[in-house]
């Protein structure tokens, strides 16, 4: 996934707020998830039972953002996916996250 960081996503320094970017690793690593789904299998995205990110550099206003996202682990139950966001200008990682869904 590609994005610029709007304004609207920023804190009150002029960087991509850490609550945004949470929200932008939950959808972007449940996307994958729904993507592997099929009958009796994972038809939705589950419901997320942890969700850690860490903040490695900031992501000023206008930035342009890649976002990689990979299911490491699909079980019955439970998924654990993985994200790492990055500067697109010159690929050195802004943030990670760790996600763990449950299936419902």
């Amino acid at each position: 996934f590609t994005f610029k960081v709007a304004r609207f996503y920023c804190n009150a320094t002029g960087n991509l707020h850490g609550g945004a970017s949470s929200m932008i690793f939950d959808l972007c690593t449940s996307l994958p998830v729904m993507a592997l789904g099929k009958k009796d299998f994972w038809l939705n995205a589950g419901v997320s039972r942890t969700l850690i990110v860490n903040y490695l550099r900031p992501a000023p206003e206008g930035m342009e953002l890649e976002l990689e996202a990979e299911v490491i682990s699909l079980g019955k139950n439970l998924a654990y996916t993985r994200g790492l966001l990055k500067r697109a200008e010159d690929g050195v990682i802004v943030a990670t996250c760790e996600h763990t869904k449950a299936a419902v």
